[in-house]
């Protein structure tokens, strides 16, 4: 059973150091628009941010799984691809159109999305990574295997470590 090891984690006093995130820009809401915005596991722009949106606005009689799915079905038909200007440590800033763009700490976000599964937390690091712009079609066949952390060799993906 995980809560008494949990317990006793918590109870031996040891703390670890982990990185944060600072963003700013974007319309969190409006009255903090100008303010930053922090953040310890991940972020991301796109689809899954979009998907996240969406469950929002799902009949709270659907729950789990089947509102993750609805919310994906709703994104799919009214999703418009973002052009985002990144720049990445001191590599030269580019421009470009963008399915998912995450910048994560940890390894895994959204219930079982194992977007950068090489990431870790304490390593003074955040692992991005930069879809090029896809259909429908392939962002279908891409949620599986990012549910895996199976789709890091994929030719419109593009992982960055960055400070």
């Amino acid at each position: 059973d995980a809560l008494p090891i949990s317990v006793r984690k918590i109870t031996a006093g040891r703390s670890l150091l982990f990185d944060v995130g600072k963003v700013w820009g974007g319309s969190f809401s409006p009255e903090s628009e100008d303010e930053p915005h922090y953040f310890m596991n991940g972020m991301d722009v796109g689809f899954g941010a979009q998907t996240a949106y969406n469950l929002r606005r799902i009949p709270r009689f659907l729950t789990g799984l089947p509102a993750y799915l609805t919310s994906v079905i709703m994104t799919l038909i009214e999703y418009h691809i973002p052009r985002l200007r990144l720049q990445i440590d001191n590599l030269p800033p580019f421009e470009q159109e963008t399915t998912l763009t995450a910048i994560m700490n940890g390894r895994c976000f959204g219930s079982g999305f194992w977007i950068c599964p090489d990431a870790r937390a304490d390593d003074g690091f955040f692992d991005v990574l930069v879809s090029d712009a896809v259909d429908r079609l392939n962002i279908m066949r891409l949620v599986p295997a990012l549910m895996k952390g199976e789709h890091l060799n994929e030719p419109v993906l593009k992982l960055y470590r960055a400070k």
